[in-house]
């Protein structure tokens, strides 16, 4: 029982079940894969009566995190009734994991992405068999990017797969590039990484994880970690920043610029006033704002039409909404005006004739 009292990082291993006890009441339980201590040490499944297994009696606002493949910290303590497994997580310890203790880093396979702002403009870049760390960081080609926030869902709740956008985690839009090899590197991230950890789960709420003959669907979740520690280190390492705005946050933030002018409208002057800032003679821009532009004016090339795409992404995001709303209002007040005007020729046309049929018949 060495590992009693310890704070380890475990991996949810099935969906939660109900149990009654002998007093009446329900409780919520599930199994824990235990993958690894919080200073790093990979944890031998056989340390847990070669099932590899710990139980957990979930509490009411724990069943919100609880979902198979989930990464989880807690301790570990004697299990109350140890029947097949001997150690159980402390009910009240359990948590989901934070950036100050693990993020992930994650495979990025999608087709569509051919350079590092596509990691964040395309929806569902990953598709995962588990739901990540609220943070991660992004392997694509011989590269490391991040670190970036996630917004993950299922389509069935508690279930794979788990699509998964990309949103940037600094204020000022931008990630680190890293080589894929500093990772394992031991003058850089390698006390921190740990690549290749597996935990086997199942989607089911029935778990026969003692009898390999019960035929309960299981699967084979892999994780790739870097440590807390690792991830603080990183702002020191002085790699390159890159600059990924979404195409929609790059429009709100250069169309503010052209709020206070009467030709807001006028968008078909939209990217030939960008050209300037693209000047590399010119000083208006950085370096990083340069890279978004082009990529932009590159995108919206690939566009059948390019004006009406971003006039079509101006309009959503909601910037120039009031004076959209002064138009409209204007334009039905001079539509309301130009008929009110017509009518009261209309009227004014036909009280004169009937003034002149009066008066011939009056002779």
């Amino acid at each position: 029982m060495e590992h009693i009292g310890k704070k380890v990082f475990l991996a949810v291993a099935q969906q939660p079940f109900e149990h009654i006890g002998e007093s009446g009441f329900v409780n919520n339980f599930a199994t824990l894969v235990p993958l690894l201590t919080t200073d790093g040490e990979i944890l031998d499944p056989y340390d847990f009566r070669h099932f590899g297994m710990v139980f957990w009696m979930v509490r009411q606002h724990a069943l919100r995190f609880a979902d198979p493949g989930r990464l989880l910290v807690g301790k570990l303590e004697h299990a109350v009734n140890p029947g097949r497994l001997e150690y159980q997580l402390t009910p009240d310890s359990a948590d989901v994991v934070q950036p100050s203790d693990l993020i992930e880093v994650v495979p990025v396979e999608h087709p569509d992405v051919r350079e590092p702002r596509d990691l964040v403009n395309i929806d569902s870049v990953l598709v995962l068999d588990h739901p990540p760390t609220s943070l991660v960081l992004a392997r694509w080609g011989d590269y490391v990017y991040g670190p970036f926030r996630v917004e993950s869902r299922s389509a069935q709740p508690g279930r794979a797969p788990w699509s998964v956008n990309l949103r940037t985690h600094r204020p000022d839009q931008t990630i680190y590039k890293i080589p894929s090899d500093d990772l394992g590197a031991a003058d850089k991230f390698g006390a921190y990484f740990r690549p290749d950890l597996t935990a086997r789960i199942t989607y089911e709420s029935r778990y026969e994880y003692w009898d390999e003959t019960a035929g309960t669907p299981t699967h084979l979740c892999h994780y790739s970690l870097l440590l807390g520690a690792g991830f603080k280190k990183l702002p020191t390492m002085g790699y390159p920043l890159l600059s990924v705005e979404t195409d929609r946050e790059l429009l709100i933030r250069y169309s503010k610029r052209f709020l206070s002018r009467k030709d807001i409208q006028r968008l078909r002057e939209l990217l030939p006033v960008v050209d300037p800032v693209l000047d590399p003679r010119g000083e208006t821009a950085t370096d990083a704002e340069k890279h978004v532009f082009e990529a932009v004016r590159r995108r919206a090339g690939q566009l059948e039409d390019e004006l009406s795409a971003l006039a079509k992404a101006l309009v959503a995001s909601g910037l120039i909404d009031d004076r959209i709303a002064s138009a409209v209002s204007l334009k039905v007040q001079e539509h309301i005006s130009q008929q009110a005007a017509t009518l009261s020729a209309d009227i004014a046309a036909k009280v004169s004739a009937l003034r002149n049929e009066l008066e011939n018949l009056e002779r």
